[in-house]
């Protein structure tokens, strides 16, 4: 039976080597904000994506509002379901918590993501924004740190991961009107087997002890650990 052998070790070695492409797009006009990620693996055989169009902002709340997140899977890329989600600033500040939770139950961990962040390519780097409040030196002055702040992004990015090509991005300043229009475009590729390495590394670097998540559905399997010692 080394033959069976043989093919599982050459399945592993294969999904080991197997390349992911994820492209992210984001889109802010006025009230038409969307957000689309779409992954592929095996030259694009496998497919899946989310779009997730913001449909309604929550009234009485400015950090509130709701989507609808529709998934699609395959070489067709058919509808597999869709669903609508809300943000609030408590599950933002939930997930916030839940990050430093992970933090605090795993050594090294700048350590272990730095490495895995090394094997991440990007590339089709694309941002442009227009920005403009009605007041010609507000907008000169926000501009001014719009600049700082992409410059900023851009140069962590290139500095922890692989560009591929270089990016392109840019601010223009509407003096004469109120306008916010943001578009970010990107694609990140990645190996399977960098990702099962850093996941491993996790585990490996493990403090010991039950993570007290906030955020669904982390929080319920926080409550069935602590129910079950």
């Amino acid at each position: 039976m080394w033959w069976i052998t043989f093919l599982l070790s050459f399945l592993f070695l294969l999904t080991f080597w197997i390349r992911i492409s994820i492209r992210f797009h984001l889109f802010h006009g006025g009230d038409n904000d969307r957000v689309t990620i779409q992954m592929r693996a095996f030259w694009g055989i496998l497919r899946y994506t989310i779009d997730i169009p913001f449909v309604k902002k929550e009234k009485g709340s400015v950090a509130s509002f709701e989507f609808e997140e529709d998934v699609k899977s395959g070489k067709k890329e058919k509808t597999k379901k869709k669903k609508k989600r809300k943000i609030t600033p408590e599950k933002i500040w939930n997930s916030l918590q839940d990050t430093k939770e992970v933090a605090k139950h795993v050594r090294h961990l700048h350590h272990i993501m730095s490495s895995f962040l090394k094997h991440i390519e990007v590339s089709a780097l694309r941002w442009k924004t227009v920005i403009g409040v009605g007041d010609a030196a507000k907008t000169g002055t926000i501009t001014g740190l719009l600049w700082t702040v992409k410059s900023c992004i851009l140069g962590w990015v290139s500095h922890h991961m692989v560009m591929n090509s270089l990016p392109t991005y840019d601010i223009t300043p509407d003096f004469y009107a109120r306008r916010s229009v943001t578009e970010f475009e990107c694609m990140i590729h990645f190996r399977v087997g960098h990702a099962i390495l850093a996941a491993l590394k996790l585990i490996a670097y493990w403090r010991g002890g039950v993570p007290k998540f906030k955020s669904s559905p982390l929080a319920e399997f926080t409550d069935k650990k602590e129910s079950a010692s």
